[in-house]
């Protein structure tokens, strides 16, 4: 009888290893706890031109330009706050693996009216470069290179973009407090 059920308590294991209930594999944790957090930045502008230089690369000049652009960690930090565009801007090639260094991607967000006067909404993914900041005009400009699928869907010919965000992805820093005071917002 003892040989039985030893016999039987192996097939079962078996079993189980092998359909999956078993899994000798760590399971991941979520949220992470020990990360650096990650801040993610949203930009907004009243209107945007885009100004295309070849099929991949244009230039994104953003008109009437909200003065502050709001920044958040990801989870599990859960801090938030804003940064005027002139210290963005300043803190654009700071910190390891700086935006000058690794350019961020961003998502544009917009409207615009079609030749037919409809109004549609639009999104591109881009790579960022070269940040410039008028703060007397309230403009901010960029240039961009499309990614993924906006390295084949351009922008809207002669593009007049309206109400339009900007959702820069992230940059690492230890402690996203340290960056506001580092800014001097804290």
């Amino acid at each position: 009888m003892y040989r039985f059920i030893q016999s039987l308590f192996f097939l079962i294991t078996l079993s189980l290893v092998h359909f999956g209930f078993a899994d000798s594999k760590p399971k991941v944790q979520f949220p992470i706890q020990n990360h650096k957090p990650i801040v993610l930045f949203t930009q907004l502008a009243k209107s945007a031109v885009v100004t295309k230089f070849d099929e991949t690369h244009s230039q994104l000049t953003l008109k009437n330009v909200h003065p502050e652009i709001v920044w958040f960690t990801d989870r599990p930090h859960r801090e938030a706050g804003d940064v005027p565009n002139a210290e963005f801007i300043k803190n654009w090639n700071k910190g390891e693996n700086s935006f000058a260094e690794n350019p961020p991607n961003a998502t544009v967000v917009y409207l615009y009216e079609d030749a037919k006067g409809v109004y549609e909404q639009g999104n591109r993914v881009v790579e960022l470069t070269n940040p410039q900041y008028i703060p007397k005009d309230k403009t901010f400009t960029y240039f961009m290179k499309g990614i993924g699928n906006a390295k084949v869907m351009p922008m809207p010919k002669d593009a007049k973009l309206m109400n339009v965000a900007l959702f820069i992805d992230s940059a690492s820093f230890p402690n996203p407090k340290e960056f506001c005071k580092d800014i001097g917002l804290c």
